[in-house]
C-alpha cells in the first residue's frame, strides 16, 4: 500500500489554522495521511479532527520563548499586532525542530502546506 503524506504547517491562530484543517479532512477523505504541525496550545483546535481522522496526525512542537512575548502565549489570537514581529521569530525558530522531525521521520510528506506567511524569501 502507497501511503502518502503531507504536512500541513498553519499560522497560529484560529482563523489560519480552521480553513488548513478544512483542508486535512479533505485530503484525509481521499484516504491520504496528513501530520499537521501545531503547537501545544493550539492542539485543542485539532482534537475533533483527529477523532474523526485517524489518518491524521499532530506533529506539536513547543512555543520558542522570546522577550517580546508572554509566556503563556501560544496563540496569535491571545496578542496584540505589535507582536507579529515576535511571532514571525518565533515561526523561523521552528526550523531546526522542523529539520529535526524530518531526519527521524521514517516516511518524508510527498509536499508540505504552508500558510501565506510563510511563504515568502525573506521569511
Amino acid at each position: 500500500m502507497l501511503i502518502i503524506e503531507f504536512l500541513i504547517f498553519p499560522y497560529p491562530t484560529p482563523g489560519h489554522i480552521m480553513p488548513l484543517l478544512d483542508l486535512a479532512h479533505q485530503l484525509s477523505i481521499c484516504g491520504l495521511t496528513i501530520i499537521v504541525l501545531v503547537t501545544p496550545k493550539n492542539l485543542s483546535i485539532l482534537r475533533p479532527l483527529l477523532i474523526a481522522h485517524p489518518s491524521i496526525t499532530p506533529l506539536v512542537l513547543p512555543f520558542p520563548p522570546h522577550p517580546s512575548l508572554p509566556s503563556d502565549a501560544k496563540n496569535v489570537k491571545d496578542l496584540s499586532p505589535a507582536a507579529f514581529p515576535a511571532i514571525m521569530h518565533f515561526m523561523r525558530q521552528l526550523h531546526a525542530p522542523i529539520i529535526q522531525w524530518f531526519r527521524a521521520h521514517p516516511l518524508l510528506p510527498v509536499a508540505i502546506i504552508s500558510d501565506m506567511f510563510f511563504g515568502g524569501p525573506t521569511n
